[in-house]
């Protein structure tokens, strides 16, 4: 034909791997154009989930584990462990970190080899060999001689003490992950409360919206020193300054320094300086408002 296109096999080949090229290169194309239309500006995303809680959650039945306690059950979040021997009692471990010590009344053994720990209140069998009496929904025990063992308390506490002693550091670690994960999930509200107040005025307490960029920055640097001198208190208080920094210093309406000495004199602490407040937060898109 007079364009010189071939229509044989080869020619028909040719046509199809040429049309397959094209499509790769346009392809190579979009991907290269998407890359450099994201920001060039580098940013560092922390993703951080229950995964430190649960690996210190599981490095406390490790522990306690490795010390003749064993977990016998997880009630509503809380962990329930056994010792090596009934009259030990038990050690409850809540979803926030705190023990409670259970001491049992006292342990009666079967010739049988059965142990049961009976906690108090309950109504136990006769020692003498009579029949027990047992209360409704309690174990039952046969007709047979019953050894009673009694542990005195003090005895049950040391027990308990050397137990919690050697999990001590374990414990210490899921309290401060639990701490950390509450921490972090609050900060997160406050932020996104925060942005709200910066890009449309959303006031904290629910008031009427705010219509100036300075009645926001008061209102956040308010918030700010109202936090209290608790470790709690201290870390929020370092999130909002981080925040401040990043989003409110940063913008075409920064904080002056008369509003700064304010915040400062009622928080009793001095704001902190920009490079220990230091952060990698977005700025959120902020609407223009009038010239103040």
């Amino acid at each position: 034909m007079a364009n010189g296109t071939r229509y044989g096999p080869r020619g028909i080949r040719s046509v199809a791997t040429n049309a397959t090229l094209g499509w790769c290169l346009l392809v190579l194309f979009w991907s290269l154009a998407g890359q450099a239309s994201e920001p060039s500006s580098p940013m560092e995303v922390v993703v951080i989930g229950d995964s430190e809680v649960a690996i210190a959650r599981q490095g406390v039945i490790e522990r306690f584990g490795e010390h003749g306690w064993r977990l016998a059950r997880t009630r509503r979040g809380t962990l329930v462990f056994r010792g090596p021997s009934r009259w030990m009692g038990r050690l409850l471990v809540s979803a926030s970190g705190d023990v409670e010590a259970r001491v049992p009344a006292l342990t009666l053994s079967t010739p049988q080899g059965r142990a049961v720990a009976y906690e108090p209140g309950q109504t136990l069998g006769r020692p003498d060999g009579a029949t027990p009496v047992r209360r409704p929904g309690g174990p039952r025990l046969e007709d047979v001689d019953v050894v009673v063992r009694l542990a005195g308390p003090a005895k049950v506490r040391a027990v308990q003490s050397t137990a919690l002693a050697a999990v001590a550091p374990a414990l210490r670690r899921y309290r401060e992950a639990v701490f950390a994960q509450h921490h972090r999930r609050q900060v997160d509200r406050v932020l996104t409360r925060l942005d709200r107040l910066w890009v449309d005025g959303s006031a904290l307490d629910g008031g009427p919206p705010l219509a100036t960029w300075s009645d926001r920055r008061q209102a956040v640097l308010r918030f700010w020193a109202s936090r209290t001198g608790t470790t709690e208190g201290r870390a929020m208080r370092d999130a909002v300054a981080r925040w401040f920094r990043a989003v409110v210093m940063a913008s075409e309406h920064p904080a002056t320094a008369e509003e700064l000495d304010v915040a400062e004199a009622h928080a009793g602490v001095p704001f902190p300086a920009a490079s220990s407040a230091a952060s990698v937060l977005p700025a959120p898109v902020v609407p223009r408002l009038p010239a103040e």
